[in-house]
């Protein structure tokens, strides 16, 4: 079976639990809202996240009913509209992620300074930069990328212009290096309160420690995701020019 319809089934499978899981933590939050007020910047998290795997959905469709054992050549019109909304989450996801990072350096370095800080409006604040960001990322890929065929390719870095793609790869490598220093800088302070801290509050401590060291693996698993795909792009257009000079 194919490396891309392989990938393109585990998407969708991923992006039906993913619409699962946020829809249950978005209704749990409605239900009680009080309960978790201090949290709503990670519950914008988890609402971009839901948006994302609803929007995204018929992108990742697409691609699994447009494979072909023989040839891929899919329309290029088709997969970069299709997929615009996979650009603005990438960017307003990262961009909460850096944002609850921070907010937690400031709650646990700054604590009291931090209970002053309105949070609503932080999130907010995160919200908006991430979709601003989100939404250059779509007009640079929109300016830059003059859609063309690309014969036995089913990914999107395929069919988007190469500097877009290099800027939009490093770009998020950039925001997730960012979230994995902020990360650290919290398991420093984590360890430090662990060995002050009484068995109880250190099983909480524990807890938060497991919590941002599972976060940091997962932006590594990212940024190393983003090389595999600049990686391949490459790969995948000098095999195309081969191929052309071939028959050329």
């Amino acid at each position: 079976m194919d490396m891309f319809l392989v990938t393109d089934m585990t998407v969708l499978t991923l992006l039906t639990l993913d619409i699962i899981l946020n829809g249950i933590v978005l209704f749990t939050y409605f239900r009680n809202k009080q309960a978790v007020n201090s949290l709503r910047i990670v519950v914008f998290l988890s609402f971009t996240d839901f948006l994302h795997a609803v929007a995204i959905l018929p992108y990742s469709v697409y691609l699994v009913v447009e494979w072909n054992d023989v040839e891929i050549n899919m329309d290029p019109y088709k997969v970069l509209l299709l997929s615009l909304p996979l650009l603005v989450h990438m960017k307003v996801n990262f961009t909460l992620t850096v944002f609850i990072a921070f907010d937690r350096v400031v709650a646990l370095y700054y604590p009291l300074q931090y209970r002053s800080l309105p949070q609503m409006t932080t999130a907010k604040v995160a919200l908006a930069v991430g979709t601003v960001i989100g939404a250059v990322d779509v007009m640079l890929e929109l300016i830059m990328t003059v859609p063309t065929h690309v014969r036995g390719c089913g990914a999107l870095g395929c069919f988007v212009n190469p500097q877009f793609g290099k800027y939009w790869g490093y770009s998020n490598m950039a925001l997730g290096f960012v979230v994995i220093l902020l990360t650290i800088v919290i398991l420093v302070k984590l360890r430090k309160l662990r060995k002050k801290s009484n068995h109880g509050t250190n099983r909480n401590l524990s807890f938060l420690y497991t919590q941002d060291i599972s976060w940091m693996v997962n932006k590594w698993g990212q940024i190393l995701h983003y090389l595999w795909l600049l990686k391949l792009r490459k790969r995948r257009r000098s095999s195309t020019l081969e191929r052309k000079e071939a028959h050329g």
